[in-house]
């Protein structure tokens, strides 16, 4: 048979020998096919440039072979250069295993024949047993199969498209909305008289009454500028008349038909008794008669025509006003930046927003290399988890619990006022639901195409399957994203489009049935909170029994890499990840219930202030650390963590959490928080937190981006490096999270508010026509 034997540790360790007959050692006639003895004997000719740049271009191993750094990355640039027709940049994957342990994946990257290049992958990395046994005094094996992928040219689909045309009709409509005021005044500007000269740069103006005013000049010289034209039969006064009496256009709108119908016959008598005094008045009684009621009637044609046509005018162009101003990056951009807070605000809930966001991206800032990127030294990650405060990355699950306690908190809180005012769930629940569900969705969209259909086509490299993994998952299931459902459809979390979405869809689903909570709370405290507490133990006994009965670990990092049912099965489900949503409940419906007493609290003398809240502050602090830092064991993961650990762990962590924060956010409304509440309530924090949403959606894809085009192997390095490393990262995301917010999420709340939400009653006025 033809055998060939390519010794990959021998390439790299003896960089002498390192030659095509060392890479291509020796083979016989009878070994495969006449075609593949044809093209290895072809590449082993130096002579070619191109042969000795294909040699050039493969993966080879490198220096910590012993700790686990089997990522042997290839050239992809070189290898793109040669001729395409000859070679491919490729990446072949396997399961390794060492002495019978699983340690992770083979990834070899290199430049691989058009022709026979499974063979030659499939005779390579089958004999690395061979070479590492001879080299290294130790058993490896391939545990599954060998898959090889080779990236071409990737074309645009119809998703790609349909991103695209997304995206270009928001940006258009930005660019007109930001331009539509200044160029609006300018031609304002422009087509004043000169005692009404407005400067170009007046939209800068910030009073309500100085716009309002701006906006009716303007729209009456537009008018005049354009649509001026001779006036027959010498009745310019006529004209300027009805000019005068032309109505606002606020006017106009409430205006009684009646009014306008007897308006209407005044011009036109105003009319025809100037037309007696005009040019007319020297022709004899008849043919002054017959030219006058001709007059009377085209004057009377041409006054309301001009009447109605500028009207159309001015609620034309009210109306693209008003939906232009809602894209103005001037205005959004103020949004973004306010800091003023109002009258009974929460403000410790940004800095806890903000904090815990930025949880987030530093779990997945190790997460995601470990799963989809070129870990060099996996070895030196598995001793990172030995390091207590290393549990901040393995244990911050937390920070998504703060998440959903915060939305319960202000959900249940919220409601509860407007049961206060009178307002029944029947009248207000179809805005409920439609704000909600618009205010979140348009991002999210956004996101799914930029991240589904646009990435792949826009990054090259090694790893850019990871982007083709999730182009595949996105066509397939992007409409359970769409419907929230994506934590139950698909099943298997590996298939999910934009994965860190499951928390979305826990989060709609829990805001759906929370007002049954919270009217039961409202209507019957002891039934409200009978329910509430029912439901939280339930979801509590039920993580339990199913952390008993699969042998679940405390958390998916403790978790084999391959094994993806804990995710799948328990960690996206609702019915395990309610609890801190059903405490933000009631934690809502008590600060709503005592508020006042609340609020007294802090005008309680300092002494007593600090002596009550310390000692809260030490219990909550020491029941988080426990969450976090409790399950912190001497060996490296994974390890067995015992029963009692994990039942533990499954039954408090979320529900002691979420206690515990909620207990803190009371201490700092009841003047209790001291420095703690003075850093959380910060007023820099509220740009930050109006960004947390935007950046939840796209920091995963920007972590995927960047390990899709590594070139190089990675490292867990030095904490300095990766700290810099990581901040880079967050202010990359928050970057493009702000234009997310300019571009798509507040122009659509903009438009929400304007055209879905029903405008304020405004108050009867009376006139009191005695007195006047």
């Amino acid at each position: 048979k033809f055998i060939i034997v390519l010794s990959l540790i021998d390439i790299v360790l003896s960089s002498l020998e390192f030659s095509a007959l060392s890479a291509l050692r020796a083979y016989t006639s009878n070994s495969t096919t006449e075609r593949c003895e044809t093209r290895f004997n072809d590449l082993i000719d130096l002579e070619k440039p191109e042969n000795v740049a294909f040699f050039d271009a493969l993966g080879k191993p490198s220096s910590g072979l012993t700790v686990g750094s089997f990522q042997w990355l290839g050239n992809y640039e070189l290898c793109k250069s040669l001729d395409e027709n000859n070679f491919l940049p490729c990446k072949s994957t396997s399961l390794l295993k060492v002495e019978d342990n699983a340690i992770g994946q083979l990834v070899w990257t290199s430049c691989l024949p058009n022709e026979c290049k499974d063979e030659f992958v499939d005779i390579m990395l089958n004999s690395l047993n061979d070479t590492m046994k001879l080299y290294l005094n130790q058993t490896f094996e391939l545990e599954s199969e060998i898959v090889t992928k080779c990236y071409e040219t990737v074309h645009y689909d119809a998703g790609a498209y349909i991103a695209i045309c997304f995206l270009s009709i928001f940006t258009m409509l930005t660019l007109l909305g930001t331009c539509y005021k200044p160029l609006r005044n300018y031609i304002s500007w422009i087509c004043s008289d000169l005692k009404d000269v407005h400067s170009p740069l007046s939209f800068f103006a910030n009073s309500d009454a100085d716009r309002k005013s701006r906006d009716a000049k303007l729209m009456e010289n537009v008018y005049e500028e354009f649509n001026k034209k001779p006036v027959a039969f010498g009745f310019e006064e006529a004209r300027d008349t009805h000019k005068e009496r032309s109505p606002d256009p606020e006017e106009e709108q409430s205006r009684d038909p009646d009014e306008e119908q007897s308006r209407d016959i005044h011009v036109t008598d105003h009319v025809a008794e100037d037309g007696e005094r005009g040019a007319f008045s020297t022709h004899d009684n008849n043919t002054t008669q017959d030219l006058e009621a001709e007059v009377e009637v085209e004057v009377e044609v041409e006054e309301t025509a001009s009447r109605d046509g500028k009207n159309i005018v001015k609620r034309t162009l009210r109306g693209l006003g008003k939906f232009f101003d809602c894209f103005s990056v001037s205005k959004n951009l103020g949004i973004l930046l306010d800091t003023r807070v109002g009258k009974g605000q929460i403000t410790c809930l940004n800095g806890i927003r903000v904090i815990s966001i930025i949880w987030v991206l530093l779990g997945h800032f190790y997460l995601q290399p470990l799963l989809f990127g070129p870990i060099g030294d996996m070895y030196q990650a598995l001793v990172l988890s030995t390091r207590t405060s290393f549990e901040v990355v393995l244990n911050g699950f937390p920070a998504v619990d703060s998440f959903f306690l915060m939305s319960g908190f202000l959900v249940s809180y919220i409601l509860l006022k407007k049961f206060d005012s009178g307002k029944r769930f029947s009248e207000m629940a179809l805005g409920y639901y439609l704000h909600r569900y618009i205010r979140l969705t348009a991002p999210y969209l956004a996101v799914i195409l930029i991240e589904g259909f646009l990435y792949r086509q826009m990054v090259t490299g090694p790893f850019a399957d990871v982007l083709e993994n999730l182009n595949k998952n996105c066509k397939d299931w992007w409409w359970t994203n769409m419907l929230y459902v994506n934590n139950f459809v698909p099943w298997n979390a590996p298939s999910k489009c934009v994965g860190q979405a499951w928390y979305l869809a826990n989060d709609m689903q829990f805001f759906i049935i929370a007002p049954a909570f919270i009217y039961a709370l409202w209507r019957s405290p002891i039934i409200g909170v009978t329910v509430t507490v029912g439901v939280t133990l339930a979801s509590t006994v039920t993580g339990i029994v199913m952390t008993a009965a699969n042998n679940y670990a405390t958390t998916p990092f403790r978790a084999s890499t391959t094994d993806f049912t804990m995710f799948s099965y328990y960690y996206v489900k609702p019915y395990v990840r309610i609890q801190p949503y059903t405490v933000g409940i009631l934690g809502g419906w008590l600060y709503h219930r005592y508020n006042s007493v609340i609020m007294k609290l802090a005008n309680i003398p300092a002494k007593t202030r600090v002596l009550v809240s310390v000692p809260i502050w030490m219990v909550t602090i020491a029941i988080q650390y426990g969450v976090v830092f409790g399950i912190h064991g001497p060996d490296m993961v994974p390890y067995d963590e015992g029963d009692a650990m994990r039942l533990c762990n499954a039954a408090f962590s979320r529900l002691g959490w979420a206690s515990a924060l909620l207990c803190q956010i009371f201490l700092c409304q009841a003047g209790m928080g001291g420095v703690i509440n003075n850093f959380l309530s910060w007023k820099g924090w509220i740009p930050l937190s109006r960004l947390s949403y935007n950046v939840y959606l796209l920091h995963y894809g920007i972590n995927l981006v960047w390990i899709a085009q590594m070139r190089h192997v990675w490292s867990f390095k030095p904490d300095l490096i990766m700290v810099t490393q990581f901040l880079g990262l967050v202010v990359l995301v928050n970057l493009f999270s702000a234009v997310l917010f300019l571009l798509v999420e507040q122009p659509v709340a903009n438009m929400e508010k304007k055209y879905l939400t029903p405008a304020p009653k405004k108050p009867k006025v009376i006139v009191n026509k005695a007195a006047n």
